[in-house]
């Protein structure tokens, strides 16, 4: 009797060690297995899951490999789906003694998407969505008990549907990518102001300004967001006017206006003006042209000169030769002979080619030595004509260089300030050489209360010309 109790505990022994020892092998399966399937939950891999699985999950395959059609939104599920982390608790295992049933608690942690989502659904780019992602530090965990049985002398997951849970975050993720601030230009753009003028359907054109302005509306997103831009305005396309700094247009304004005026200016110069708008990084751009002009002023007529009357007494048109100083009509002005000169007297041919000319009378003074120069004094008895000589007299020289004979060449033109007579009068100085000589040709007018003179000096040398020049005085 004795034995069969002591056999019986031997057995009953036996048993429960054999049992112990199948249950640590079964607890050691179940966790390898919860390491296996954290690592292809969180990696996406069906197939492996599976492998552990006492049957296929046709739900959970279908979670895992959601397919989002819209590009932006599942590119944001990966994003977030790489935050997915696992972890096995393995102080948590349970089984039964003979190693057939058992459990082990694993932590799913992922980003906390939602917090994300619930400050805003709105990011510039997709670089910005993760970099938000990153910069988020909170966590959302989930505990899952993972349920096995042995099946075919292995464990396997009997509640596989629980896993499901843990990819619900695709169908919750909506993000919208604002973009830059171009993308939520409203139509093209559009010129404002008084200074426009309707001559063309199609063109924004402007007609005697010195300032443009540029307006771009701003759709909702664009209204809402704060953005930063800058812009340039150009002439023609390629003189560069003008180019802002980085300017920031605060939440809430749904327009952006740009203007541009030149103080410097009574108008701006005929042209097409581009302003380009660009995004904060610069390198993008939408532009807009308008065309600029002015209206040219009517000339005011030129006044007619009035006709010589018949009873204006007339004047000589060449100088006594014996008179010394030379007195010129109206009494206002002389000239006097230098040493070593006489005048040529009336009947000399060159004195014979004078006379009238449409703005007055010519009075000459022709004195030599060994050659003939002169000092020509238009007698002025037209204001009109005075005012044409004091404003063109630069004309004038230019004029008569430009009728120089084949036999001389124009040395140049020069233009000074001189005090003649006692006044401060401007010169032109036509310089010619005339074979191996040179002459200069001095032009200026002198105003008297009684008597105006255009006069024309000519001189072999510069030395003679300032001779020539001493010689005319005041009375």
């Amino acid at each position: 009797m004795n034995n069969k109790k002591i056999i019986a505990t031997i057995l009953v022994a036996s048993v429960l060690f054999s049992a112990t020892g199948c249950a640590g092998k079964f607890n050691d399966s179940m966790s390898d297995t919860a390491e296996k399937v954290g690592k292809a939950l969180i990696t996406g891999n069906y197939k492996r899951v599976e492998s552990c699985l006492d049957d296929k999950n046709t739900d959970l395959q279908d979670a895992m490999e959601l397919v989002i059609e819209d590009e932006i939104n599942a590119e944001a599920s990966e994003i977030i789906m790489s935050t997915l982390t696992y972890e096995v608790d393995e102080d948590s295992i349970d089984s039964d003694i003979l190693g057939k049933e058992g459990s082990i608690d694993v932590t799913f942690s992922i980003v906390d998407y939602e917090s994300i989502l619930d400050d805003s659904n709105i990011f510039r780019d997709m670089e910005d969505f993760e970099a938000t992602v990153e910069d988020c530090k909170d966590t959302i965990d989930t505990t899952i008990t993972l349920e096995f049985e042995k099946q075919d002398g292995k464990p396997v997951i009997v509640n596989s549907d629980d896993l499901i849970e843990l990819f619900s975050f695709k169908e919750k993720v909506e993000i919208i990518l604002a973009g830059t601030i171009l993308d939520h230009i409203e139509g093209s753009g559009y010129f404002v102001g008084e200074e426009m003028v309707d001559t063309h359907p199609y063109t924004d054109e402007y007609m005697d300004t010195n300032r443009i302005a540029a307006v771009f509306d701003l759709d909702e997103l664009g209204t809402e967001l704060e953005w930063e831009y800058s812009y340039e305005i150009s002439m023609d396309g390629f003189i560069t006017l003008y180019e802002s700094e980085t300017i920031t247009k605060p939440e809430g304004d749904g327009i952006i206006n740009i203007v541009y005026e030149d103080y410097s200016v009574e108008y701006l110069q005929d042209a097409t003006y581009i302003v380009y708008l660009y995004d904060e990084s610069g390198d993008h751009f939408v532009e807009i042209s308008c065309e600029v002009s002015h209206t040219e002023p009517e000339p005011e007529p030129e006044p007619e000169p009035a006709p010589i009357s018949d009873d204006i007494v007339e004047l000589p048109w060449y100088t006594d030769p014996s008179a010394n100083p030379v007195l010129l009509p109206g009494g206002e002005f002389q000239i006097t002979v230098p040493d070593g000169f006489t005048v040529l007297d009336a009947s000399d041919p060159l004195v014979q080619g004078t006379g009238r000319t449409d703005a007055g009378r010519n009075i000459c003074v022709y004195m030599t030595t060994s050659r003939n120069f002169e000092i020509a004094a238009v007698y002025i008895d037209d204001p009109s004509y005075l005012s044409y000589f004091q404003n063109n007299l630069e004309q004038v020289a230019q004029m008569f260089a430009d009728g120089l004979p084949s036999t001389a060449t124009l040395q140049g033109i020069t233009a000074e300030e001189r005090t003649i007579a006692g006044q401060t009068v401007s010169c032109y100085t036509v310089q010619v050489l005339q074979g191996f000589t040179d002459t200069y040709y001095t032009m200026f007018v002198l105003s008297g209360e009684n008597s105006n003179f255009f006069i024309d000096v000519s001189a072999s040398s510069l030395d003679e010309l300032e001779l020539y020049l001493s010689a005319i005085s005041h009375v």
